[in-house]
């Protein structure tokens, strides 16, 4: 036994030795069906499991329309009625708090078959791997002669568990519920699987919606089965299948349709009257907190999302900090001290951004979504206003739908969350998918001036992007690519539009974003181009009004020496820059100015020789009988405030005999402004004619 041992020392023990062979033989005992199926499931995915303490539900009193529909769903005996239902809608829009109510009502009543309630974050929950175990295990609960034949399937085949979902289907549902009297049960059976979407892998999301579907549409069992999810593409295109065109009653979690602003408030009224019966510190809060109007202002921001309304309520009602203190952080009044009042939606807001495949070209997107304040926004119209190709934008939003409105190429894109633009523009929330407002002014700028320069005048686009130039402009961060968008950008380009825009705004806030920018050179620049390339309209101020000569009215270049450009503008807009005084008061200040505007400062004399080539042409314009005076280039108030501030001219021979003749001209003319013209041609020539000098000179020429 011991052979070729070496400094071996045994102390007592017995030994056997065995010659020949010898066979070891262990039993090992079977495993039951139900401690197999058991190990399967996941016991987090029950609406009754501890995991899930505390799950979210609906508050008492608030969807209560939409609890009774579904309801009335389940509890519908007529066969032909719909045997599945979808209900969506954004994150944090409540889907699984209603599922949870759903399901807690139907236990109560003997309606639940079982329930699988998904979590990306929950090991067992984030995946298909355990659904069918999970949803066959409470079958087993409710169908007690089903469980034996269930746990034999399992025995029989113990990998069963490991199978795809459709051969576990079959042999853990199908199959054992084939063997029972399941129809003799007059209970309508009721299956929730609550967020779809937050199963990680798209194509088992798509196979959960396929199996589960047959088992009622190819399997013929008693079943009604609830799915609620996110509008994810792939999920919204597995029930747009023929197969649910008459099968599928579909809810969408909509404001306007469930009035969910009314359950918001109620629910923040209620949670706020608990704060001020319970909390540690409710001797110490005001008789009336929170007043009204912040109730409205977070029932806004909810924008009929629970979960902001959720979160914002837990925040506050923490014990250990004073309410109104933690309330007047989540307003933004004062500053975060503890804690963070939006954790649970910032990590929301992060992982839906996390699924971005190019965030820099979604942060374009929602850039503009977010400040650019237009009414047009939909997918084609962005894609147009980034220079995008046709279909970018749809196609960079399509995993966003958590929280983007993404309708179709000619709807309007909107975002669900009104404190989505909060979370963005906080580097301290969002982190690496923070937002700087400036910079997104400074693209949305840029944006603007190539639009202005390189799309149609009558496209939406042109005209948003002349609208919007100076707010973007004026917000913007000062950027090398912009400052050579201001110095190349060419104000002459908006002369056929003018007649379409507020161009007696756009011109001086764009001026004054040059001055403000210290852009001196860029400010004369465009003076200078204007005067020496283009020469269709002059402002000179003067006396108490301006004098304005436009194309539209001459219909012809002046070819002056010393003329002072701004822009071609119809007369309606010079209209409109006489009433504005804040325009007339920086242009006074830019061209009364030598030190800024250098060769093209003004004085009073600049109105003479305008007024000698206006008073030239003027009175043949309105004398034609092809003359309309409500046309808009020539409205009913031009002759009289044109004349008036041409008569604001100096004395002068040329222009006292000019104004001698149009008055005889005027003689034939029946319009109606003809009375208040006389009299203002009249005090001209009184003008001159009462300042002894004027005689002398007319004496002189003669």
């Amino acid at each position: 036994m011991f052979s070729r041992s070496h400094q071996v020392t045994v102390s007592g023990g017995n030994f056997l030795a065995v010659e020949g062979d010898y066979n070891l033989s262990v039993r090992v005992e079977k495993r039951r069906g139900i401690d197999i199926l058991f190990e399967g499931i996941a016991q987090g995915a029950l609406h009754n499991s501890g995991e899930r303490f505390d799950a979210p539900k609906c508050h008492p009193n608030t969807r209560t329309a939409l609890l009774q529909k579904i309801m009335d769903w389940i509890q519908n005996d007529d066969p032909s009625s719909p045997k599945f239902m979808w209900i969506y809608g954004p994150a944090g829009s409540g889907k699984s708090a209603i599922a949870q109510s759903i399901a807690e009502l139907c236990y109560e009543y003997g309606f639940l078959l079982g329930t699988f309630f998904f979590s990306r974050s929950a090991a067992g929950r984030n995946d298909d791997k355990r659904l069918a175990a999970t949803i066959a295990y409470q079958i087993g609960q409710s169908f007690t002669e089903a469980m034996p034949i269930i746990e034999k399937s399992v025995e029989r085949n113990p990998a069963l568990l490991f199978l795809n979902l459709e051969a576990q289907l079959k042999g853990l549902i199908i199959e054992p519920l084939s063997m029972t009297a399941l129809h003799a049960h007059p209970r309508p059976r009721l299956i929730i699987i609550d967020g779809l979407d937050e199963c990680r892998d798209h194509s088992a999301q798509t196979a959960i919606i396929r199996t589960f579907t047959q088992l009622i549409t190819v399997h013929k069992l008693p079943f009604r089965i609830l799915f609620a999810s996110r509008t994810e593409y792939h999920i919204r295109e597995a029930f747009n299948d023929k197969i649910f065109d008459t099968s599928l009653c579909r809810i969408a979690l909509d404001n306007s349709l469930w009035r969910a602003d009314d359950d918001i408030r109620e629910f923040l009224i209620s949670r706020f009257q608990k704060i001020r019966d319970t909390h540690q510190m409710k001797s110490y809060l005001p008789q009336v907190w929170p007043q009204p109007e912040v109730i409205d202002k977070l029932v806004v921001k909810s924008s009929g999302q629970f979960i902001y309304a959720s979160t914002a309520i837990k925040y506050v009602e923490a014990h250990g900090y004073h309410p109104t203190n933690r309330l007047d952080t989540v307003l933004g009044l004062r500053s975060i001290e503890n804690g963070t009042p939006f954790a649970e939606l910032d990590d929301l807001y992060r992982h839906i951004l996390s699924t971005v495949e190019d965030y820099s070209l979604v942060s374009r997107i929602l850039g503009y979504l977010l400040l650019a304040e237009n009414t047009s926004n939909s997918p084609s119209f962005l894609d147009g206003f980034f220079s995008f190709q046709k279909g970018t934008t749809y196609l960079a939003l399509s995993n966003l739908h958590a929280i983007i409105n993404l309708p179709d190429d000619k709807g309007d894109i909107t975002i669900s969350h009104a404190s989505f633009g909060d979370f963005l523009f906080d580097p301290s929330r969002s982190g690496i998918y923070f937002l700087d407002v400036g910079f997104v002014h400074t693209d949305l700028a840029v944006c603007c001036f190539q639009n202005i320069a390189e799309t149609d005048w009558r496209t939406n686009i042109y005209r948003h992007s002349v609208g919007a130039l100076i707010t973007h402009c004026s917000r913007a961060r000062v950027t090398i690519k912009l400052v050579e968008c201001l110095s190349i950008f060419d104000v002459a380009l908006w002369t056929e539009f003018a007649a379409t825009i507020n161009f007696t705004l756009f011109l001086p806030r764009y001026c004054a974003l040059l001055s403000n920018l210290g852009a001196q050179k860029l400010l004369k620049r465009h003076i200078e181009k204007g005067a020496v390339e283009t020469g269709l309209c002059y402002i000179v101020l003067g006396g108490k009004r301006p004098l304005a000569v436009c194309s539209t009215l001459v219909d012809e270049r002046l070819d002056l020496p010393e003329s002072y450009f701004l822009d071609s503008i119809t007369i309606w807009h010079c209209y409109w820059l006489w009433q504005n005084h804040d325009c007339i008061n920086f242009l006074r200040q830019f061209f009364y100015n030598v030190d800024r505007a250098g060769e093209y400062a003004m004085s009073d004399d600049s109105h003479l020789c305008v007024a000698l080539y206006l008073l030239g042409k003027f009175p043949s314009k309105f004398l034609e009988p092809s003359f309309h005076s409500t046309s808009l280039d020539f409205p009913m108030f031009v002759p009289m405030d044109v004349l008036a501030a041409l008569l604001d001219a100096p004395l002068s021979n040329e222009l006292f005999s000019r104004v001698s003749s149009i008055l005889c001209e005027l003689d034939f003319c029946n319009a109606e402004w003809k009375p208040k013209a006389q009299n203002l041609l009249t005090d001209y020539l009184k003008r001159c004619k009462d300042d002894p000098s004027f005689w002398v000179s007319m004496s002189v020429l003669s």
